[in-house]
C-alpha cells in the first residue's frame, strides 16, 4: 500500500478523512483500529496518508519482522528478503499522539 494515492479500503484521497467503517483507519483519540475501538460518543477516523499508521515510525527506528511458519514474527534487519515494518512493535513501545495522528 506503500504510497497509494487512495485508501484502499475506503477509497479516499490522501489527507481525507476515513470512513468510519474502514479497516485501515485507527481512531483519532486512542491509536487503535477504528472499528475496535468503543469511545463513548463514538469515535473520529483519523486521516488517510498513504500507507499504514505506524509505517514510518517502525521504518525510522529500523523496527522490521518476518513471519516463520510455525513461530510467528521474528524480527529481523530491513535487508531481509520477507521483512515488513514492526508495526505491532510501534504499538507496544510508542504512544499515539491524537494531534500528530503518529506513534511517538
Amino acid at each position: 500500500m506503500a504510497g497509494s494515492k487512495l485508501c484502499p479500503t475506503c477509497k479516499v484521497a490522501i489527507g481525507e478523512l476515513h470512513k468510519k467503517s474502514c479497516d485501515i483507519s485507527r481512531c483519532k483519540a486512542h491509536g487503535i483500529q477504528l472499528i475496535l475501538c468503543s469511545m463513548p460518543g463514538g469515535c473520529v477516523p483519523t486521516k488517510f496518508i498513504g500507507d499504514f499508521n505506524g509505517t514510518q515510525e517502525a521504518i525510522d527506528r529500523g523496527w522490521y519482522v518476518y513471519l516463520e511458519r510455525g513461530k510467528g514474527w521474528i524480527r529481523c534487519d530491513k535487508d531481509h528478503p520477507d521483512a515488513w515494518e514492526d508495526l505491532n512493535r510501534v504499538m507496544e513501545e510508542l504512544t499515539w499522539n491524537p494531534t500528530t495522528e503518529m506513534y511517538e
